[in-house]
């Protein structure tokens, strides 16, 4: 099943889910560790933008799986602030990312073609803004996957209503109640 129905994801979602999960986890071990060079940390995150943006096209396209009967809606309104918040800052990550390589003169490149942020011209004063609205985005990534990640724990643990199962890929389902 490629697309989502009203009770599940379909592979589409899921496949940008988890590839986008593991860009940003080796994003993050680049990015603190130095890992991959930083041209390879930048073109990572040019990836990230293009597919969350697909991501987005996507979702417009599809229903979203409703939630079951007993969440609460407190829970409907973290679990909606959070997910919207994570698409935002995963989209301004990116673009801040590229916005500061570009006033810095330090282009992402494949071979000689150097990938600038259209109208962006050298700026050190914009490339030092870029910089820090980097960092701080991404420890607000890192608190906002933290608090996605305990969400979908407590429906695993806690609650065992099949939520998690819904995003996982079908190989990776197990017997824990729910749906």
């Amino acid at each position: 099943m490629l697309k989502n129905t009203n009770y599940r994801y379909g592979s589409v979602t899921k496949l940008f889910h988890w590839l986008i999960v593991l860009l940003v986890l080796l994003m993050f071990l680049s990015g603190y560790f130095g890992l991959f060079s930083m041209n390879t940390h930048k073109l990572m995150g040019l990836s990230i933008l293009a597919l969350m943006v697909f991501r987005i096209v996507w979702r417009l396209c599809n229903p979203t799986p409703e939630l079951p009967p007993h969440v609460t809606r407190f829970e409907k309104i973290a679990s909606h602030s959070v997910q919207g918040l994570l698409y935002l800052a995963l989209l301004a990550m990116p673009l801040s990312g590229w916005i500061m390589a570009t006033a810095k003169g330090h282009f992402p490149s494949i071979g000689t073609w150097m990938i600038s942020f259209p109208g962006i011209p050298l700026n050190h004063f914009l490339g030092e803004l870029c910089e820090k609205i980097h960092e701080t985005l991404a420890i607000i990534i890192l608190v906002l996957i933290g608090l996605h990640f305990l969400g979908a724990m407590k429906h695993y643990f806690i609650d065992k209503d099949g939520i998690l199962q819904r995003m996982l890929p079908r190989c990776c389902h197990r017997k824990h109640g729910g749906q």
